[in-house]
């Protein structure tokens, strides 16, 4: 049995999680649920929960910043918002469960289906610590990332990031080490990396860091990484490549 507690100002939302949970979502056993972030953040302290549903904006304050207040998280967290934009880009970056107000109970099953699976694998709470890094960056900027894989996750740097390459359903990441980390994940889930800049498509199948190109091969039309990799540039990416590099 899973033991959890809700953190979440509003009566009604913690009300309704309850009874979704109760209903729809096997082995959970809500033990308690607090109003808010010192209430919540006692609650944890004394419950010692596996699993926290937690509210992100409540009237004392954020989720985030009642983690920032707890040394050890050794339980895993979904968080709930009523806003869609809220720490997005974020969410995105980290293998955190994320779901909207009014909830949707296949997507609270879904949620707690995913947490139920890290619990049995005993993943660490590195996600966490690297979800709030990114929120409390003043600057913006992402420097990680978590990638889903069949044994948990693993957190990759993104500069140490060569090439990402979709096969099929999965996703293989090329390190500057010469290591690959693969992912159940397919190519297009990690689009959101092309949005910053740092990352390009070249080709349907792969994705480049920028800074890790080497040469470009007119003749063959491919472009030569870090580590002696090779990719091909795909005639749909020509154009863009050429407008960033070669003029």
């Amino acid at each position: 049995m899973i033991r959890a507690i809700i953190i979440d100002d509003e009566k009604a939302s913690r009300e309704i999680l309850v009874t979704y949970i109760t209903k729809y979502c096997k082995n959970i056993k809500i033990d308690g649920t607090a109003v808010g972030v010192v209430d919540g953040k006692d609650m944890i302290e004394k419950l010692r929960p596996d699993l926290i549903f937690l509210d992100i904006e409540m009237r004392d304050g954020t989720g985030f910043d009642m983690l920032n207040q707890i040394t050890t998280i050794d339980f895993q967290i979904i968080f709930i918002s009523a806003t869609k934009q809220y720490a997005e880009r974020a969410f995105k970056y980290s293998a955190s469960e994320y779901i909207l107000k009014p909830i949707n109970i296949i997507h609270l099953i879904t949620a707690v289906e995913k947490v139920k699976e890290a619990i049995s694998l005993k993943m660490e709470s590195q996600n966490i610590r690297l979800l709030i890094d990114i929120v409390n960056n003043q600057k913006n900027e992402i420097e990680k990332i978590v990638i889903n894989n069949m044994k948990g996750f693993k957190i990759l740097t993104l500069k140490d990031i060569v090439m990402i390459k979709g096969s099929g359903t999965y996703t293989d990441f090329y390190l500057s080490d010469s290591n690959v980390v693969d992912s159940y994940k397919n190519l297009g889930f990690y689009s959101y990396l092309l949005e910053d800049g740092k990352f390009i498509q070249v080709h349907k199948s792969y994705y480049i860091n920028s800074s890790h190109i080497k040469e470009f091969l007119s003749t063959e039309q491919t472009v030569q990484l870090t580590g002696d990799l090779i990719v091909p540039l795909g005639e749909t990416y020509r154009k863009e490549f050429a407008q960033r590099f070669l003029l």
